[in-house]
């Protein structure tokens, strides 16, 4: 996996990868041309508890950023997923569908949840974080100061 940065929260300590791109709400983006990877990052997947169930949409599936994808289902709280670009979902990762507590064991590996084909990838990308914004993004709300 790539270079790590660590988000600390008193006792606890999330990772953040550094080649990824973030959502606001948490959920990281890899793309290669104009294939995109999208999972959710430790930290919101700490936040929900062991994921038991995932409501996800099927591979094939138009979609338009800013509407919703499915939900994950965590012993603490569930994920909403917005999408996070418009495009085509053309792949679910398959092993979630028998263990969505995949995610919480390699939430930037193995527990991914779609390939997405973007249709316009430069301007989705505008409105995503890097690693570092995004990690800034999160000291501040675990400070508690306003976004």
């Amino acid at each position: 996996m790539a270079e790590i940065l660590t988000l600390e929260n008193g006792s606890c300590s999330y990772q953040i990868s550094v080649d990824r791109i973030f959502t606001e709400d948490g959920c990281w983006l890899k793309a290669k041309g104009c294939i995109v990877r999208m999972g959710v990052g430790d930290y919101l997947q700490a936040q929900a508890g062991k994921l038991l169930r995932a409501e996800l949409k099927d591979s094939g599936f138009l979609v338009k950023r800013n509407l919703p994808l499915g939900k994950l289902y965590g012993e603490l709280s569930e994920i909403d997923l917005i999408a996070p670009l418009t495009g085509k979902l053309r792949l679910l990762n398959p092993l979630l569908r028998a263990n969505p507590a995949l995610i919480n064991q390699d939430p930037y590996e193995q527990g991914w949840i779609y390939e997405m084909e973007t249709f316009d990838w430069d301007e989705d990308r505008a409105e995503l974080l890097s690693p570092i914004a995004y990690l800034n993004l999160m000291r501040r709300r675990l400070a508690g100061e306003e976004d």
